[in-house]
């Protein structure tokens, strides 16, 4: 789970996992204690919901159509990187690991390509002609937080269909 949770950005809808918020001023034993708590309690459900991904076999149609609505939840219908990037390039392995067509992998390949960005396109700017873009990583933290929320209930739409 290192790699899902820390590197790879991953964040757990509230519903599924329990909501942890502590401020890093004042932080007392009794409030570190019951978020730990929390964490413990929910982490079952969490982990429920990984092997019951991990169990969906997705045809490559289905994983095209999960990375084209993921890439929605990223960017506006209207900006060019919608039409100029193709669904296939966020379902690319980035790791040797990675080329499972099962939902949860296939939710941290797209999940970790929406994050990190850096996908190459081509596109056409008036006056500069045709010219090589690349996908920008997600910048904030609460914009990175909406992004893998809204990603976690695809994936879990997903697998209840």
């Amino acid at each position: 789970m290192y790699r899902l949770v820390c590197r790879n950005g991953l964040t757990v809808a509230d519903a599924d996992f329990a909501h942890v918020s502590i401020r890093h001023v004042d932080i007392s034993a009794d409030a570190f204690a019951k978020a730990a708590q929390s964490v413990a309690e929910n982490t079952p459900r969490m982990l429920e919901a990984v092997a019951k991904w991990q169990a969906v076999q997705l045809p490559q149609a289905a994983r095209v159509e999960f990375a084209r609505r993921a890439a929605g939840l990223r960017w506006d219908a209207d900006q060019p990187v919608m039409k100029l990037l193709s669904p296939e390039k966020l379902l690319a392995p980035v790791r040797y690991g990675d080329a499972a067509t099962d939902l949860w992998t296939t939710f941290n390949v797209v999940q970790e390509h929406l994050i990190r960005g850096g996908d190459r396109y081509m596109g056409y700017t008036a006056g500069m002609g045709i010219r090589r873009n690349r996908t920008r990583a997600v910048g904030g933290l609460s914009e990175g937080q909406k992004l893998n929320k809204a990603l976690w209930s695809l994936a879990s739409e997903f697998a209840n269909n």
